[in-house]
Formats: C-alpha cells, structure tokens, sequence
C-alpha cells in the first residue's frame, strides 16, 4: 500500500511530467540531466506539498492508505477480536495509526485531482458524509 505523500508524487510525475531521461527514482546519464531531474523533482515536491497542507493531508502523509481496521490490526483474526482494546489503547480517531479515515481518503481524491492545476474544478457535494468538523 502507498501513502498518500507516495500516491500524489507518482500523480505529479505523471500529470506534471517528468521531464528529458527523467524518472521517478533518479536521473540517470550527464549532468544535464541531472540538474533537470532535480529541477523537476522540486517543482513537483512543492505542489505536492503546497496541495497535501491547503487540503490537511500533511500530518497524515506517511499513513497506509486502506481500511483503518485492517492496517490498525493486520487484517482479520484474533486481532479483529481485540479492536476495541487496540482503539482505547491507541485513542483512536483521527490522530491513530490505522489506515485513512474517511474524509481524508475524499480530501485525498480531490488532491488527485488537484495536482494537475486545473482552471477550473467541479466538486459535486464534495463534503457530503463529512460531519461538521471536517465541512467547512
């Protein structure tokens, strides 16, 4: 499973481009390459990270993407059994380990979509099922 810091970076270099000889790892051949690699490598950094912090994705970047219950207890089994006991232990909500919650798996999509600098955008009811909180 990807994070979402991972997932938008592969967006970027395939929406944004990625440049002559350039690819994702690290640029390969002369130094001209090179220095375009790195150059393009930081544009994408900083609209990735410029989309990831006006969407709140920042503080959950190194998080699996997937269900919460799955990545919090390693899928089913005895551990399903003791999720309650995890989810105390931990403090649940949105600051525990696990997988995305909800609404940041839906600010994750509009941030997919987002990447690629659109002029204009169309959100039809992008906060419906979000609770208040997260709404605004």
């Amino acid at each position: 499973m990807l994070t979402p810091y991972e997932t938008l970076q592969l967006a970027a270099y395939l929406q944004l481009g990625g440049g002559g000889g350039d690819n994702i790892v690290g640029g390969g051949g002369d130094n001209d390459q090179n220095v375009k690699h790195s150059k393009n490598f930081k544009q994408r950094n900083a609209v990735v990270q410029k989309v990831m912090e006006s969407l709140g994705l920042w503080n959950v970047r190194h998080r699996k993407i997937g269900d919460r219950t799955h990545a919090a207890t390693g899928g089913g089994g005895a551990g399903a059994k003791n999720k309650g006991k995890m989810e105390s232990k931990r403090g649940g909500g949105a600051g525990s380990g696990g997988g995305l919650s909800g609404g940041e798996k839906r600010r994750l999509s509009v941030a997919l979509e987002l990447i690629s600098a659109p002029k204009v955008f169309l959100a039809d009811e992008p906060t419906t099922g979000l609770d208040s909180s997260q709404a605004h």
